[in-house]
């Protein structure tokens, strides 16, 4: 249904209709498309019968000779050999479209072919190596083949973003229903001409930007294939450590702004982040994996790799009060330690819920949204430090 015809050049032409045949090949389907059609049939006792194939099941066919006026049947179970009329055999055996198209006059038409397909897809793949200090980037363009047929000699472009696709099971209860996000980057394929130096180009496509490839590739069923998408990137993130009270890990995160400036301002499609370390003796090591969401230009991009070793984080509430009938205190502690050479940058994240205001707190705190509030610390290697603060909450 999704098929759409373009002429490229005159004379145009119009499509009436369309059908699409999905038939699977099978001697069943393939004996029944041959219905009207003339057919020999040889028995097991080596009888000939030729005629009008105009019955067929299971157990029956049924033969109508034409100089005769006699119709036959012969059971399925007495017959040795079918011998059919010649057939355009391939397009029989495969699923097809066929049209009727009007046209001033007949001939030859050049067209353009579109339609929606699954089993195409990619997702951008950030393979990133950290030295510490600068992060290089290779943004590539993972591209899947699960269609069951090969492609060759064709480009791809491909749009990052998130078209709405209607479930076809509830189309008709509502037409608002959309395919999961693993659906959200769009893949679409022409033939075109080799370029040595094939590279990505992108460009606006309604709310979407498309990447179109400027060489031509193959591409196997069930093949996997990485593309550069952009030239690589080096950045300098900013690497800090995030504890959430009463949890009992750190997590470690790489944050940098999407801009020119900061060696990036470019549309990031979303996709996976693999992050690899370079070690003392130049070796590389695999540090942890992330997954973020499409990221416009001038937007914050954070990652992480996973969670901190050499940081220890633990929360206690040391006392709990109610001076008053609708009045409830909490006296809170976060025991930070560092075991790592190196200053870490940690923030602890807090959440409070009510009429809450904060005492006592022997270091400054910043407040995010309603619920949350965050304090901000450098810690030196191989030292601790305690917060403490007091949270008050009327009701």
């Amino acid at each position: 249904n999704s098929v759409v015809i373009q002429p490229l050049n005159k004379p145009h032409f119009k499509v009436i209709t369309q059908s699409y045949v999905n038939q699977h090949t099978s001697f069943t389907n393939y004996i029944k498309e041959q219905i009207g059609k003339q057919i020999d049939l040889i028995t097991t006792e080596g009888a000939l019968i030729s005629g009008e194939l105009n019955f067929f099941d299971n157990n029956l066919v049924g033969i109508y000779n034409t100089s005769t006026k006699k119709q036959s049947f012969t059971t399925t179970s007495s017959i040795l050999s079918y011998n059919f009329s010649p057939i355009d055999y391939e397009l029989t055996r495969k699923p097809h479209l066929s049209w009727n198209i009007f046209a001033e006059r007949g001939g030859s038409f050049l067209a353009h072919l579109n339609y929606l397909c699954t089993g195409l897809s990619w997702e951008a793949l950030y393979k990133t190596i950290w030295d510490g200090k600068d992060l290089t980037i290779e943004i590539l363009a993972s591209i899947s083949n699960n269609t069951g047929i090969d492609y060759s000699n064709f480009t791809v472009n491909l749009v990052a973003g998130d078209p709405k696709r209607i479930s076809p099971r509830r189309a008709l209860a509502s037409p608002y229903t959309t395919r999961g996000a693993s659906r959200a980057n769009m893949f679409a394929a022409e033939m075109a001409d080799y370029s040595a130096d094939a590279s990505f180009s992108s460009e606006e496509l309604n709310d979407y930007y498309i990447y179109n490839y400027s060489g031509k590739i193959d591409l196997r069923d069930t093949e996997q294939m990485l593309i550069t998408l952009y030239p690589q990137k080096t950045i300098t993130p900013i690497v800090y450590y995030e504890y959430n009270t009463f949890s009992s890990i750190v997590t470690t995160f790489l944050k940098t702004e999407n801009t020119e400036k900061n060696g990036l301002g470019i549309v990031m499609p979303k996709g996976r982040v693999q992050m690899y370390r370079v070690g003392e003796n130049k070796e590389i090591s695999f540090i942890g994996e992330d997954y973020f969401q499409q990221k416009p230009v001038n937007e914050e991009i954070l990652i992480s790799p996973g969670l901190a070793f050499d940081i220890v984080a633990e929360t206690t509430v040391t006392d709990t009060r109610r001076p008053a009938r609708n009045v409830q205190e909490r006296d809170l502690v976060v025991k930070l330690r560092n075991h790592s050479k190196a200053d870490k940058t940690i923030e602890v994240k807090h959440s409070i819920r009510g009429n809450w205001t904060i005492q006592r707190n022997n270091m400054e705190y910043e407040q995010i949204d309603a619920t949350t509030i965050k304090f901000v610390l450098v810690l030196k290697p191989e030292t601790n430090f305690d917060i403490k603060w007091t949270e008050r909450i009327d009701y």
